[in-house]
């Protein structure tokens, strides 16, 4: 009986020994942990790739910001209220642990060295270019255009800016430790480099502005490569304020470049090539205001007529009939082929999966008679085509018939600096030299005495073409609703710019367009005698 007893006790003893141990150990947990230590970090900001102009000209993160890292002093409180930082932040620091502060003000930095001063990046802080390079969405990621295009490559070629710093386990700032800043790839970027320059960008935008085209578009593209150089909608609006246009009528979020329009007049130089390629443009022909064709009459906009016509005056004068008897002439399946070769009712991806519309372009069926082949060779009926598509048309007559085509991206452009470029469509040609060279003379007699006189200027020479295309839709008063396009290219004897503006409501190619393209074509000139090569 003893020998259990003795057995028991010994038991509950040892019981006790542990559970002692036990407790010292959990009081002694808080006091172990805080003083183990390790690296830890917060993150300032995550900076996605530039998106560079053809010079190397960012459009994004060129703006200044400051944000401040905080560490818990006497001081850190009332700088905090300064900043007016958030609560949470508030209650971090005096935790013990260091914070991020992002704000606009100008802080003063307390003398006991509580804040550190960061230097980030804003994504934009204007909205050039707005329509072509799109946004970035709450969650960083690429929203329309090509931020949204190009979202994998853009978040590869960032980085990831961070305070690093030595705390305990509870995460509490070690005061003998000096808090660090790692960049890892913030200040060292890539990107996606464009085909677009910035300066010619905010041209032809300050053109659109100024010569009132409230609904429109506009393209410029380089001759010798078929790259965009410009790529403008109108309206415009502001990226940090999408919220208060996404009801407005005048649809400030369309890219209006990219989307079809009633093509008019700017189509005749593809019944003007298709002749000329086929042996079949008419000599001198009499315009008398109007032209019947399988019982259908089709007027002049001179209802009074021309009188007598060549072609390069047919031209210049914009001569419907003279077009409409060419184009029955040479047939709708020679027109057909042509217009095809020229990419019309071809979707166009400018880069990264961003693409024009189609458009519309008749079929052979479609094309059942005179009247119908007719209407076609003045750019009316069902023919529709981007400022895109008419742009690159003109920057192929301009090329002497060599066809390249229109894209917005050179190539992408690693953190370290390598240049890997973009695959380009292969450059074809689809007119002769001869056909590009008599449409070329027709078109400078345009701006010389016809309806483009008012693009003419001292600083330039040019070749241009009007168009005013009906639309089959009316306005409150009755009165039917035109498209205007102007396209041309310049200095003419040695084409390096194509440039096509399209206006919605309009009066006239001549009144809405002219006026446009003359801005351009001058400061585009005056910024090539300024800028460095």
């Amino acid at each position: 009986m003893k020998k259990r007893v003795l057995s028991l006790t010994t038991v509950f003893l040892l019981l006790l020994s542990l559970l002692a141990i036990k407790t010292g150990r959990e009081c002694l947990r808080p006091q172990a942990a805080a003083a183990q230590s390790s690296t830890r970090s917060l993150t300032v900001d995550v900076i996605r790739g530039d998106l560079l102009d053809c010079r190397g000209r960012s459009f994004t993160n060129v703006t200044e910001r400051r944000a401040y890292c905080v560490v818990p002093t006497a001081a850190a409180p009332s700088f905090l209220r300064a900043a007016n930082a958030e609560r949470e932040t508030e209650e971090a620091l005096q935790n013990g642990m260091p914070v991020i502060v992002k704000t606009d003000k100008a802080l003063t930095l307390p003398t006991d060295g509580c804040a550190k001063a960061i230097t980030t990046f804003a994504r934009y802080t204007d909205s050039t270019a707005v329509h072509l390079l799109g946004d970035v969405n709450a969650d960083g990621c690429g929203a329309g255009g090509l931020e949204e295009c190009f979202d994998d490559e853009l978040r590869t070629a960032g980085g990831e800016l961070s305070v690093v710093y030595e705390a305990d386990a509870l995460g509490r700032l070690l005061a003998t430790e000096p808090v660090g800043i790692h960049g890892n790839g913030y200040y060292t970027r890539g990107g996606v480099m464009l085909t677009v320059d910035k300066a010619v960008q905010e041209i032809t935008e300050k053109a659109l502005r100024n010569k009132g085209v409230s609904q429109g578009a506009a393209v410029v593209l380089d001759v010798q490569t078929g790259g965009i150089l410009a790529l403008a909608s109108a309206p415009s609006y502001e990226r940090e304020n999408v919220a208060a246009v996404l009801n407005d009528a005048s649809a400030p979020l369309l890219n209006r470049a990219l989307c079809a329009y009633p093509v008019g007049s700017v189509f005749k130089v593809v019944t003007a090539a298709a002749a000329l390629e086929n042996g079949e443009i008419l000599g001198k022909t009499y315009c008398g205001g109007s032209v019947t064709l399988s019982g259908n009459r089709f007027f002049c906009h001179n209802r009074g007529g021309h009188g007598f016509l060549t072609f390069e005056k047919a031209m210049a004068y914009s001569c419907n009939p003279y077009f409409i008897e060419c184009g029955v002439s040479v047939g709708g399946a020679a027109l057909l082929s042509e217009a095809k070769a020229l990419r019309f009712g071809d979707a166009l991806d400018i880069g990264g999966g961003l693409t024009a519309e189609s458009g519309t372009l008749p079929n052979l069926k479609s094309l059942n008679s005179d009247a119908a082949v007719g209407n076609l060779s003045f750019g009316q009926g069902e023919l529709t085509a981007t400022p895109l598509q008419i742009a690159a048309l003109y920057n192929t007559i301009a090329a002497g018939g060599v066809y390249r085509a229109p894209h917005a991206v050179q190539g992408l452009l690693s953190r370290d600096g390598d240049f890997s470029p973009m695959p380009v469509e292969k450059e074809t040609r689809v007119l002769s030299a001869e056909t590009c060279a008599a449409l070329t003379k027709a078109l400078a007699a345009c701006v010389e005495y016809g309806t483009a006189e008012d693009a003419a200027s001292d600083r330039y020479t040019c070749a241009c073409k009007t168009a005013t295309a009906q639309t089959g839709t009316f306005d409150e008063k009755g009165d039917e609703r035109c498209v205007t396009w102007f396209v041309g290219f310049f200095p003419l004897e040695r084409p390096r710019y194509t440039v096509c503006i399209v206006k919605e409501n309009g009066i006239s190619g001549s009144v809405d367009g002219a006026p446009v393209f003359k801005e351009i074509a001058e400061a585009i000139t005056q910024y090539d005698l300024t800028r460095t090569p």
